[in-house]
């Protein structure tokens, strides 16, 4: 998979079955103020389905999930202050239709917590 169409929350892909592809869901959680010094702790989690064909095996999807794995390594840095706060995971696949989804949890925070 050289270039996967990315696919975020509520826009239409341009994707069919057969190929790979990534949907991205962004989860923030409520704000937490710390008390002392008040410190606003932004954190939550971003998902990372790898989206491939059913019945084509589970080796390519665990392929593309452990290189998200090595780009999402706890402490890089996302963007915009926020890091990853806590070690990536993959969980276990899914059939879900015509289509195997191997989701990739990344939870981050802000980089001032």
């Amino acid at each position: 998979m050289n270039t996967a169409e990315l696919i975020y929350q509520n826009v239409k892909a341009l994707s069919t079955m057969e190929s790979e592809y990534l949907e991205i869901f962004v989860m923030p959680l409520p704000i937490e103020n710390q008390a002392f010094g008040y410190v606003e702790r932004k954190s939550g989690l971003i998902q990372i389905n790898v989206v491939v064909a059913l019945e084509k095996g589970t080796i390519r999807p665990a392929q593309i999930a452990d290189k998200i794995l090595t780009a999402f390594k706890q402490g890089t840095v996302i963007s915009a202050g926020l890091k990853v706060s806590r070690p990536s995971y993959v969980s276990a696949g899914i059939k879900d239709g015509v289509r195997y989804v191997v989701p990739v949890t990344i939870q981050y925070q802000n980089l001032s917590s």
